[in-house]
């Protein structure tokens, strides 16, 4: 499980208070080499889209058709400003394909642990 691993979708579920399909894309990795970090996340989101976008994921799961989809991204490091950038860019693509891009980052010092970026 995590970006590196292209061959499956780390987490699929619904959110009980939307109704929506959520694909969770779980990030344990760091951002100490950003470049190779922005171009794992961009191969896992796009694995991510096929596999919608193909059909696969409803023969998967055919409760699913007709349903809103959520891609989550959620990091366990904080993510950098140029990050943040590539994630606004990509959740307008995701945007504009029907879908939605959220992320999260792991907060130590949260009182829920888990903050919201968008």
């Amino acid at each position: 499980m995590g970006i590196r691993d292209l061959d499956r979708i780390d987490k699929i579920g619904t959110d009980k208070e939307t109704g929506h399909v959520v694909l969770t894309i779980v990030d344990k990795s760091d951002w100490t080499d950003e470049m190779q970090h922005l171009y794992d996340l961009q191969e896992k989101i796009n694995v991510y889209l096929s596999y919608i976008e193909s059909g696969e994921m409803y023969s998967d799961f055919p409760e699913y058709k007709g349903c809103e989809i959520d891609i989550l991204l959620c990091s366990q490091y904080e993510i950098p400003l140029k990050g943040l950038g590539f994630l606004h860019k990509v959740a307008e693509v995701v945007r504009n394909a029907g879908y939605h891009l959220k992320c999260m980052e792991w907060d130590p010092e949260g009182e829920e642990n888990w903050k919201v970026i968008f």
